[in-house]
């Protein structure tokens, strides 16, 4: 729930004019254009995150999370940017669904690899958390 709110933030931000978006870009054209879409699968993203690897809307301590659950949590997430994302770009750009999936192919592979990535830091961070105590 938290996440979907910072996110939330992060595009209000951008929204306004702060140029927090990639090459320094903001404003409301910028998300209207193609990308938009991934900032709206962003927000609802960080919900669906948290509620999968918390197990519940409410925070649990990151000490708690497990490799898989996180995983299929960040997975699960990168699913629904995804769904939000690619029917938004194909509708601005006057694409088809499969040509926007077609675009978008390249950047599976990095998602995926971010995803493996960010696993392993939430997880083998919290063995760091816990030596801490």
């Amino acid at each position: 729930m938290w996440g979907g709110f910072s996110i939330s933030l992060y595009v209000r931000v951008g929204l306004a004019g702060a140029p927090v978006y990639s090459k320094a870009a903001a404003g409301l054209g910028y998300v209207l254009g193609p990308t938009g879409g991934f900032l709206a699968g962003f927000v609802v993203a960080a919900v669906v995150i948290g509620a999968v690897a918390h197990r519940s809307l409410t925070p649990t301590p990151i000490s708690s999370l497990s490799v898989i659950p996180t995983a299929i949590a960040l997975l699960a997430g990168l699913v629904v940017i995804y769904l939000i994302g690619l029917p938004w770009l194909a509708t601005v750009n006057g694409w088809t669904l499969t040509r926007a999936a077609s675009f978008m192919t390249p950047f599976v592979v990095g998602d995926l690899l971010k995803t493996a990535i960010t696993t392993g830091v939430v997880v083998g961070g919290t063995g760091l958390l816990a030596d801490r105590r």
